[in-house]
């Protein structure tokens, strides 16, 4: 990947259109965008039977022996591979997680902008910000991904390759074919649902930026004047919009409700000490940190050029992030709709 990243800088969609075939450009988009929320609508749905299912293993587990117990019965043969498959996992659904609140900051950005007072005009709003965990629990950290965005942005000197500990050979990998290990199942199935999400949710992102570059590109009255003779279109389009993200919302804290109710704590505590018990060897199985500075860097060198910052240094290629044994094609290295967009 190492200088595809310079390729971002161009912005999708955005030519010299007149007002009314660039105001006819944000409905499209709008209505696009809408769609591609009906679809993590129903992939949050998809998930909720692998959450389900795992509350309920973990419960039958937790009724017959500890968890400590469990992960040395059953993966102390596989435990490279499940630390990995594990970490795969858990930063792809941190991109999903970054991805939301990028979403998030361009809904601001858009209302407070000049497209949302010309809709608000006319009683119209976009979506609004609003929390998708359950009350207390801790929020995202922001701060890892905004030294990225800042070292990016400068050009630093701070973007060498990143090293770690080596990525499993897929020779040397077994949990596909284990069905009867259902925690190691479980990582492979939410890792697929998780890498389906983030496909859909960047081509949101994409397009929320693209709406916003439209709209800015016109003053005040130009926009009025545009959204006026289209204002049942833009309600139409925005009543689907803001209703099927709020299922979607629905449907998320529903879902976050069950898995909450997994004792996590208990789990990954027992996971830790199986991994002290292994000895040294298991500090050598993780790549958590390696793949989540890549994905860092992938996604602000992503949103500084869809916004038509240029990007003032190659990126070091990846050899971790959308590249391991356990990555669904659908998030692999060279997937259309993903960066770097043409």
């Amino acid at each position: 990947m190492a200088g595809d990243v310079t390729a971002f800088a161009s912005r999708p969609g955005v030519v010299a259109f007149d007002a009314a075939g660039q105001v006819d450009r944000v409905l499209e988009l709008v209505r696009e965008v809408s769609g591609r929320w009906r679809r993590l609508a129903d992939l949050e749905l998809a998930g909720r039977t692998l959450v389900t299912a795992m509350r309920a293993h973990m419960a039958e587990v937790g009724a017959t022996m500890t968890y400590l117990d469990y992960f040395k019965r059953f993966y102390t043969d596989v435990a490279a591979e499940f630390v990995q498959a594990d970490d795969d996992g858990f930063v792809t659904h941190h991109c999903l997680r970054t991805l939301f609140c990028i979403w998030q900051d361009e809904l601001d950005a858009l209302a407070a902008g000049p497209l949302g007072r010309a809709l608000l005009h006319h009683l119209l709003m976009l979506p609004q910000r609003a929390s998708v965990v359950r009350a207390g629990r801790q929020p995202l950290a922001a701060a890892w991904y905004q030294d990225v965005v800042a070292a990016i942005d400068a050009g630093r000197a701070v973007l060498e390759p990143v090293r770690g500990n080596p990525v499993l050979p897929r020779s040397d990998t077994v949990l596909a074919g284990r069905p009867d290990l259902y925690f190691g199942q479980f990582l492979l199935w939410s890792q697929g649902t998780w890498a389906r999400q983030v496909v859909v949710l960047w081509q949101v992102v994409r397009d929320a930026i693209v709406v916003r570059v439209l709209a800015d590109q016109l003053d005040a009255t130009q926009l009025a004047d545009a959204v006026t003779p289209r204002v049942a279109d833009f309600r139409l389009a925005l009543d689907g919009l803001n209703a099927v993200h709020g299922e979607w919302r629905a449907a998320h804290l529903a879902n976050v409700e069950i898995h909450d109710a997994i004792p996590r704590v208990e789990i990954y505590g027992a996971m830790s000490r199986w991994l002290a018990d292994l000895g040294l060897q298991s500090a050598g199985f993780t790549i958590k940190d390696c793949l989540k500075s890549e994905m860092y860097r992938e996604v602000a060198a992503s949103v500084a050029a869809l916004h038509g910052a240029p990007v003032r240094r190659e990126i070091p290629a990846f050899h971790y992030w959308r590249r391991t044994p356990w990555t669904p094609d659908c998030l692999a290295v060279g997937q259309p709709g993903l960066p770097p967009f043409s």
